[in-house]
């Protein structure tokens, strides 16, 4: 999971997406090659926070993948689905179990 970020003013979910990956890992994906794959409501108690964490699979792009921000980012590293790193959020983790098993939404209550 990598080239997250927010959406800016004027911006679509895709757009970002594609903006991102250039600015945080030097490669280049078309908007076609962005696919949607879960949505997550994160709310906080006694409305501390909501985020909407959105995630897509890109399916093909050009360049090599590396750190472009070395101050936000200390590591990249491939993992397979199935064996993903112990230390992963549990945000993502989850979001990655609920694309697995089909689930385009989810809800999380913090706290």
């Amino acid at each position: 999971m990598a080239g997250s970020g927010h959406v800016d003013e004027d911006e679509t979910a895709q757009m970002a997406v594609h903006r991102e990956c250039l600015e945080e890992l030097g490669i280049y994906v078309s908007i076609i090659d962005i696919t949607f794959l879960h949505l997550s409501h994160c709310v906080g108690r006694n409305g501390n926070c909501s985020y909407y964490d959105i995630y897509f699979l890109i399916v093909s792009y050009e360049g090599t993948p590396r750190i472009m921000e070395p101050e936000k980012c200390y590591e990249l590293e491939w993992s397979s689905i199935d064996h993903l790193p112990e230390d992963i959020i549990d945000i993502r983790r989850m979001a990655i179990i609920n694309y697995l098993n089909k689930l385009s939404y989810s809800e999380i209550i913090i706290e």
